[in-house]
């Protein structure tokens, strides 16, 4: 399973982050297949000059009540 993303290109993982969180997918995949629990994710850095405030704002649904 390959993740995709619609993100503005700012907030889009590179090639290399998105093929780790993509192996990460399916290792978890494999772990819940096998009854067991797991999340998949990824860490990268953020620009410095990142407004966080605004990210978060940017990334909240019109109905989300809370951030």
């Amino acid at each position: 399973m390959a993740p995709t993303t619609s993100a503005y290109e700012p907030f889009a993982l590179d090639e290399a982050a998105t093929g780790l969180l993509g192996g990460r997918i399916e290792t978890a995949l494999h772990l819940v297949r096998r009854g067991g629990q797991a999340v998949a994710s990824v860490s990268v850095a953020v620009p410095g000059g990142l407004d966080l405030s605004a990210a978060v704002l940017a990334a909240r649904a019109p109905d989300d009540r809370f951030f």
